[in-house]
């Protein structure tokens, strides 16, 4: 028996094909991602974890593997705060589509990279590979950074939608969203709809030069943005005209504080270079929905005519359209 010797001879001809396949490829992922400016990954539907395939500098860092997808990472907080809720549910979204069978599919997600733990925008793009059976093992996902695009598209909505003077909504803009308010609006939800216009605002342009009138229209609308809510709107209808838009209003003493507010901020916010451009005030005219109005062109017109009557008054002040009604039936019934 001491001289037996046993011998085992092993085929390994497989296991190294398996292996060269995978270091290739694990290459081919490490090329893609570097071909394609994106970060790729795994996603292995048994055991819910990504896997880190190829990366890309400055591109989503994150850990080789990571388990319990998606749950951990929303857990580690990384969707961003201000998105949560959407975020949350569209990320879910994605996986849930993968375990489902679904070939391919992708979001917008704006994520924090484990790294720098900075926010950034990600497009996440995946597609499953099947077993020969038709069955989803596991997913290759592709993460694209989108900040700087998404950043543009931004700036440029921002541009469509803004007034480049001012950077309150420019008119089109603010009448869509009045007509949307309206068209949602509930039967117990009350807003108003204010015209302001500048007192004597062609004499400003003509006697100190339009330089100094675009000082002036910057300046009140400063004053007009302080004395509203946050969730109000502000629109530049015209050369000195602005539309403001008091929205969830609870009665007409709520409009009337408002509006005084909006006339003592353009006097202050204009007052401290008076001596260049001269004093400045504002006339407001007032119509409420749907007392006024049950149109944004209805509320307009008859907001304009209040306004023509603060004008009248004297400017520097306000007057509601309901007034203007009141004195006209009034007039009527006296036989004037």
């Amino acid at each position: 028996r001491r001289g037996t010797v046993t011998c085992l001879v092993l085929d390994v001809s497989s296991w190294m094909d398996t292996s060269e396949r995978l270091r290739m490829s694990e290459d081919a992922f490490r090329i893609a991602a570097q071909m394609s400016g994106k970060n790729i990954a795994t996603y292995d539907l048994a055991t819910r974890s990504l896997t880190m395939q190829g990366a890309v500098e400055g591109c989503l860092t994150a850990p080789a593997c990571i388990l319990n997808v998606p749950d951990s990472l929303l857990a580690d907080g990384m969707v961003a705060p201000e998105h949560m809720d959407s975020m949350m549910e569209l990320y879910r979204s994605l996986y849930r589509d993968m375990e489902a069978g679904v070939p391919r599919g992708g979001v917008v997600l704006r994520m924090r990279d484990f790294d720098t733990r900075r926010f950034r925008w990600y497009q996440a793009d995946y597609s499953l590979v099947f077993d020969g059976e038709n069955r989803p093992v596991y997913a290759v996902v592709a993460f694209g950074d989108t900040t700087e695009q998404h950043e543009r598209e931004l700036e440029q909505k921002v541009r469509a939608e803004r007034d480049a003077l001012t950077g309150v909504l420019n008119r089109a803009t603010f009448e869509g969203a009045c007509e949307r308010l309206i068209e949602h609006a509930e039967s117990d939800h009350h807003h108003a709809l204010i015209m302001a216009d500048l007192d004597r605002f062609k004499m400003t342009n003509d006697q100190y030069g339009h330089v100094m009138g675009d000082r002036v229209i910057m300046e009140s609308v400063a004053g007009m943005t302080s004395a509203v809510r946050d969730d109000d709107l502000i629109g530049r209808v015209g050369g000195d005209e602005f539309m403001v838009c008091l929205r969830g209003i609870s009665s007409r003493a709520v409009v009337e504080a408002i509006a005084q507010r909006m006339c003592v901020a353009v006097r202050e916010a204009t007052d401290a270079d008076a001596d260049q451009h001269g004093p400045v005030s504002i006339s407001l005219g007032i119509a409420t929905y749907p007392d006024d109005g049950a149109t944004y062109e209805e509320l307009y017109r008859n907001a304009d005519k209040a306004m023509y009557r603060a004008k009248r008054l004297g400017g520097g002040s306000y007057a509601f359209f309901s007034d203007d009604a009141a004195l006209s039936s009034s007039a009527r019934g006296s036989g004037v």
